[in-house]
């Protein structure tokens, strides 16, 4: 959805969720919970693209039911062609 001033762009799903003690570890470089496979890069990347484009992402999360990541930019200025 947007706004007058921003695009908004919400991923949802209906996983385990994100224990309370992790939370604020799941932006940070290498971090992961996978035992087996993945860098834990992730995240990391995408919260620094949406910080060099004046974007955010936050996050909301619950155990059994699910986590929900908001990501929005500001809107660009339209332009004729």
């Amino acid at each position: 959805f947007s706004t007058d001033q921003r695009v908004h762009l919400t991923i949802v799903d209906e996983g385990h969720g994100i224990d309370d003690d992790i939370k604020a570890k799941v932006f940070d470089p290498d971090f992961t919970t996978k035992t087996n496979k993945g860098t834990g890069l992730g995240l990391f990347v995408v919260k620094q693209l949406c910080e060099e484009y004046n974007g955010n992402i936050n996050f909301t999360s619950t155990i059994n039911v699910g986590t929900a990541f908001e990501i929005s930019f500001p809107k660009a200025a339209e332009v004729s062609i």
